[in-house]
């Protein structure tokens, strides 16, 4: 299976989705652009371009649906994070904010290869130190430790006010 390349910010616009769908049902563009502070065309293009790229089900009218691909994407990415975020605290002491930050600007930069590697050096442990857990299943809940999921998970709760429809990396 050829492995798609995706923009760290359609990655956001990936999550974002993830965080914002209520049990598997679409997320409109109107929704996705209030919770990350873009505009409607601008969230519908991203959902159309995901879409095309095998994540889910654009719908007019309705938004994007993911599908298992879009959420075992997402899962990735999330898991990639918190162990990246994990071996900062442990091998350089760092605080859960700073490792946190940190991951979120290199862990796109870093093989799957490393990253297993070092889950694999901790002895694949189940939480970071920020309380998260490191590999799913995720909830919005359970990811309000990690300021990195918690801008989209305070996104969400933003985005239900309001009505509204419901570098590259590998």
């Amino acid at each position: 299976m050829t492995q798609i390349l995706l923009t760290e910010r359609d990655m956001e616009f990936l999550r974002a989705v993830y965080f914002l769908e209520d049990d598997g049902g679409a997320v409109g563009p109107a929704r996705l652009g209030r919770a990350l502070g873009v505009s409607r065309v601008t969230a519908m293009r991203a959902m159309r371009r995901l879409a095309a790229h095998g994540f889910g089900e654009y719908r007019p009218g309705l938004g994007l649906i993911l599908n298992e691909l879009g959420r075992r994407e997402v899962e990735r990415s999330i898991w990639r994070h918190h162990v990246v975020e994990r071996l900062m605290t442990e091998s350089l002491g760092i605080s859960c904010e700073s490792a946190c930050d940190e991951s979120s600007r290199i862990q796109f930069g870093l093989s799957d290869e490393f990253v297993e590697m070092a889950f694999e050096k901790m002895g694949k442990p189940a939480n970071c130190h920020c309380g998260c857990a490191i590999s799913p299943p995720y909830t919005p809940e359970g990811l309000d430790g990690c300021s990195w999921c918690r801008r989209l998970t305070e996104g969400r709760k933003g985005a239900k006010k309001g009505g509204g429809k419901g570098r590259k990396r590998r």
